[in-house]
């Protein structure tokens, strides 16, 4: 082996070629989602998201928040391109299940007309709904053209009327549009680019802050939302 200073430039070339193989691998590789922003479901009107939100039988109604520019643990988060985390409208999925005691299919939930919460997002895209083993519901509103932004910061974005047909084992979960198949991603449009330059903050792609409602029999969780998005695929 070659100890003097030409083994030691080619030790030197090598190491340089690695570390820029290693640069190039890199920005080849898609941008992990962040645990930036957070949307959460809550039932018992205190504005957050914890173990007290459960879902009787009957009628009640779920809501949906959603912090543009904090994490779950209220960090302050920045837009990775350097925007502002601004708000010009959102999308929702929401997967509803009500489980009979060791069913492992949900029945049908009874849904209502989505309230809309944000005063300046006129413009309704509709309510879809549609159901297998779980009731899954798509909504979203944004401002008229040219697009108002809200500023960055925590806004409830509505709430969805519900009926439950048991008395447990009852969930509410806000997914990302393809786990249930939806043409469109539960999320928000920004003045940031976001991971794929697009303007559009999406969970699973952007970030995975999320919390969902559970009220009891967790078992049938993993089965049946495993088939759903099995089937939704």
């Amino acid at each position: 082996m070659r100890n003097g200073p030409a083994g030691q430039g080619g030790i030197w070339m090598i190491r340089s070629l690695l570390l820029m193989l290693a640069a190039s691998l890199a920005l080849s590789l898609p941008a992990a989602p962040l645990l930036a922003q957070y949307i959460y479901v809550d039932v018992d009107g205190d504005s957050v998201c914890t173990a007290n939100d459960v879902l009787p039988m009957g009628n009640d109604t779920v809501w949906v928040w959603l912090d543009t520019n904090h994490d779950a643990t209220g960090n302050e988060v920045s837009c990775p391109t350097g925007e502002a985390l601004t708000m010009s409208g959102y999308v929702v999925n929401l997967l509803l299940g009500s489980f009979a005691q060791g069913a492992h299919v949900s029945d049908p939930v009874n849904v209502g007309t989505w309230v809309n919460r944000m005063p300046t997002f006129t413009v309704d895209a509709g309510q879809f709904s549609y159901y297998a083993a779980g009731q899954w519901v798509r909504v979203g509103f944004s401002s008229p053209e040219p697009p108002a932004h809200v500023p960055p910061g925590r806004y409830l974005l509505g709430g969805l009327p519900i009926e439950m047909p048991h008395a447990e084992c009852n969930v509410a979960r806000v997914l990302s549009g393809a786990e249930v198949g939806s043409p469109e991603r539960t999320g928000f449009t920004s003045l940031c680019a976001g991971n794929d330059g697009d303007f559009k903050m999406s969970l699973s792609v952007d970030f995975e802050g999320t919390c969902d409602v559970t009220s009891g029999c967790l078992g049938v969780k993993p089965t049946t939302w495993g088939n759903i998005k099995s089937r939704y695929r």
